[in-house]
């Protein structure tokens, strides 16, 4: 009996051994998944801090872009003032500063901790100058029309055709712009016809940037109290002129817009290949013109 009782004793202490072990190796294997669920969610939530501060900041960059191209509400859908759509990327650099400035919170602290603000401003400035002088080196501003009679340049003007502008998608037809001049500077109307007939109507102002060339004019259609603010306006260039100032060659200088105008709703073929021909010597690419529909 004795004997029995010792080897019961011993089985059950090696089952008190196994099951503490087993404890043991549970107890590791659940610390174990946790540490690596902990480690894998730290992951997936810096990944999509990332994710989120990149995000931000390429958005935010984006929608300067657009800003750009697309133009801002309001603003004109006809001739000159197309042009005051395409802000010019000389006003970017600023602009953008503020914005990846403003964005650097929102990066994850790892990167905080490697990027600081004013390293991201220096490359937010960076990155567009840079841009900036290889376009400037492979590509000199186009000439402007050459002794530019400014007053007898005003008048109302018909937009015959024109590179593809997302801001001018909502005019149908009769896109026209009149410039008139006063104490100010030059006052702008642009008008166009929508696909419901309705009138599209928005006034300006355009003013010279170059005292020895009136054709490098700038244009702008915010409200007259921002108008203080330079990002507000764009360039507008009068690129050619025919002798009898019927029939224009605007454009800006980064050659992203472009807009053949005539007095009249109507331009006689020879004139409108006269001013491609010369949209194609200034270094424009005159195969994206589309025409604009005109119902005189």
């Amino acid at each position: 009996m004795n004997a029995a009782s010792a080897d019961a004793g011993v089985l059950d202490l090696d089952d008190q051994i196994d099951a503490a072990e087993l404890a043991v190796i549970n107890r590791d294997r659940r610390v174990r998944d946790r540490t690596q669920g902990a480690v894998q969610r730290v992951k997936d939530h810096a990944g999509r801090s990332v994710a989120i501060g990149v995000g931000a900041v390429v958005g935010l960059y984006l929608l300067l872009r657009g800003s750009k191209r697309g133009g801002r509400p309001g603003l004109a859908r006809a001739g000159l003032g197309a042009a005051a759509l395409a802000s010019t990327t000389r006003r970017r650099p600023i602009m953008l500063t503020r914005l990846m400035t403003m964005a650097w919170p929102l990066l994850p602290g790892s990167l905080r901790q490697r990027i600081s603000p004013q390293m991201l401003s220096l490359v937010s400035i960076g990155l567009p100058l840079l841009a900036g002088l290889k376009a400037t080196a492979s590509a000199p501003d186009p000439s402007t029309a050459i002794n530019l009679d400014l007053p007898r340049y005003t008048g109302r003007w018909f937009e015959i055709a024109r590179m593809p502008l997302r801001s001018e998608a909502k005019c149908d037809s009769d896109v026209s712009a009149t410039y008139l001049l006063n104490n100010d500077g030059i006052a702008v109307l642009n008008q166009c016809l929508r696909e419901d007939g309705s009138a599209a109507v928005v006034q300006g102002e355009a003013r010279m940037t170059d005292p020895d060339d009136p054709a490098k004019l700038e244009v702008s259609f915010a409200p007259e109290w921002m108008r203080f603010l330079p990002f507000v306006w764009a360039d507008y260039w009068i690129l050619y002129v025919d002798a009898d100032y019927e029939s224009a060659l605007v454009g800006t200088p980064d050659r992203k817009h472009l807009w053949l105008l005539s007095r009249t709703p109507f331009l006689a073929g020879d004139r409108y290949q006269r001013l491609v021909d010369h949209a194609r010597l200034k270094g424009y690419d005159s195969d994206r013109l589309m025409l604009t529909p005109q119902q005189g």
